[in-house]
């Protein structure tokens, strides 16, 4: 978020996974949340939103205020810090916050994923200068998000943490900044088996988890799926509204409307597409997920597959495509 987004509503989004017997303390704890918003300068609403699997496994929850500055105020602010502290418990998985406005900058966000081995009994310890840190990191100039993701017993054995900034220059002046440096020094303690892996925003960076460099065949077989559970319908309407009635029609040489075909999709898919996926299905792409995410994930895709076919041969029944 740069400096010249100090203007204009801002939301705070936060994404969380709560343990099922929580739920009921963290709906309490929301609502006493919204207690101390109601008096914060420049606050202007809030939205919960409960799970509703299998699309969203996530509480997630938009804080909105009047500029960037009021929000950044908030998240520094002894009150949050205080309240995050009693609700950490409950949380389950992994949790997120990401700054949105509706001033959006032209560069490619940037993520470092930065992973730590962090003994048991120091994960009290670890959490509460997370918490420092996020207040501090959240004040650098790009700054757009940060999440965390918790160790999986036997499977992924550190802590993660995702920072998104608006350019490498941001994430890079961050990482070098002296104020991070400081922040090192605190928690030195925490930095066993510390690596950090850059990522632009793509396929790798919303589902292969950072810590895993050789992700199993099987997440890879997921991902594929998912990849042409998007790339079918692109395909088919980008055919039918575009390549048949447009160039084909026109005498456009096929090398050249397939490359723009190729062009758009790829495009589409890659920005917000994919991405989109992939979070939908975030429960299904996660190491062990479980029997019954495995079975949702894998019913699903397979009916979605089914639907898009019997949908695409009816419209050809009633229009085919004549441009090959």
């Amino acid at each position: 978020m740069s400096a010249d987004t100090t203007s204009g509503a801002v939301a705070l989004v936060i994404q969380t996974r709560i343990a099922d017997e929580g739920v009921g303390a963290y709906i309490a704890w929301q609502t006493k949340v919204g207690k101390v918003l109601a008096s914060r300068k420049g606050f202007l609403d809030q939205q919960v939103m409960a799970p509703g699997p299998p699309v969203q496994v996530d509480w997630i929850v938009i804080q909105r205020f009047e500029t960037l500055d009021d929000a950044q105020e908030w998240m520094r602010s002894r009150e949050l810090a205080e309240l995050m502290a009693e609700v950490r418990p409950l949380f389950a998985g992994e949790d997120a916050v990401y700054l949105r406005s509706d001033v959006r900058g032209t560069r490619l966000p940037v993520s470092a994923a930065i992973a730590c081995r962090v003994e048991p009994e120091d994960e009290a310890a670890f959490l509460e200068w997370e918490t420092r840190a996020f207040q501090v990191e959240a004040l650098a100039p790009g700054f757009l998000g940060h999440r965390l993701e918790r160790p999986v017993p036997g499977i992924q054995d550190n802590w993660v943490i995702t920072l998104t900034f608006e350019s490498d220059r941001d994430l890079q002046n961050w990482l070098n900044s002296p104020e991070r440096a400081q922040l090192i020094e605190e928690g030195q303690r925490f930095q066993n088996d510390l690596s950090i892996r850059t990522s632009s925003f793509g396929f790798d960076f919303w589902a292969r988890p950072a810590d895993v460099p050789k992700p199993s065949k099987l997440w890879i077989m997921k991902t594929n799926l998912l990849v042409l559970l998007v790339l079918y319908p692109i395909v088919f309407l980008w055919g039918f509204f575009f390549s048949d009635p447009i160039f084909a029609k026109h005498g456009t040489p096929t090398w050249l409307w397939l490359f723009i075909a190729n062009l758009f999709s790829t495009q589409i898919m890659g920005w917000y597409v994919v991405p989109w996926a992939f979070k939908r299905y975030s429960f299904w792409l996660r190491n062990n997920p479980g029997m019954n995410s495995e079975i949702i994930g894998w019913v699903s895709v397979l009916v979605f597959y089914a639907i898009s076919m019997a949908v695409y041969a009816y419209i050809l029944t009633k229009k085919p495509l004549d441009y090959f």
